[in-house]
């Protein structure tokens, strides 16, 4: 602001150049007056300038807040894809464990059930069955008794 009144002043003194500045057909201002008038008008502008910057700090802070919300809900799915990933390949581990463990038990109730008197392979399904079952009853009476 200085340095801008130091140029009104050094302008006022050439006012031989610049004698009068016409605002409305009506009205003649001298060069100070008008001077005072772009003075009044830049201050007032400064003021809305600093009002509306303080706007823009506030808008920005706004708008951080917002960017570290979505980076944190951005975070949380991706946490929640990687565990729902990890959730699908344990349960498929446990789906082909649980597989195996029923082909073993298939496997074991046959055995057991070949060791049993009146075993012949050339038997109808349903005897084999009751083979099965006899055998699966038994293993159960084991597991019962430990």
């Amino acid at each position: 602001m200085d340095k801008l009144k130091k140029t009104i002043e050094l302008i006022g003194s050439h006012q031989n150049v610049l004698s009068h500045y016409v605002v409305d057909p009506g009205v003649n201002l001298t060069t100070q007056e008008m001077f005072d008038v772009l003075i009044k008008e830049i201050e007032q502008y400064k003021h809305t300038l600093t009002h509306d910057t303080k706007e823009i700090k506030l808008l920005t802070a706004e708008i951080d807040q917002k960017d570290e919300e979505i980076k944190r809900l951005k975070k949380e799915k991706d946490d929640l894809v990687l565990a729902n990933k990890g959730r699908k390949a344990l349960s498929e581990a446990q789906f082909s464990c649980m597989e195996k463990l029923e082909k073993e038990k298939e496997w074991l109730v046959w055995e057991n059930a070949k060791q049993l008197p009146g075993f012949a392979p050339w038997r109808n399904n349903e005897e084999r069955e009751e083979l099965k079952k006899t055998v699966i009853d038994k293993m159960q009476q084991a597991l019962k008794e430990e």
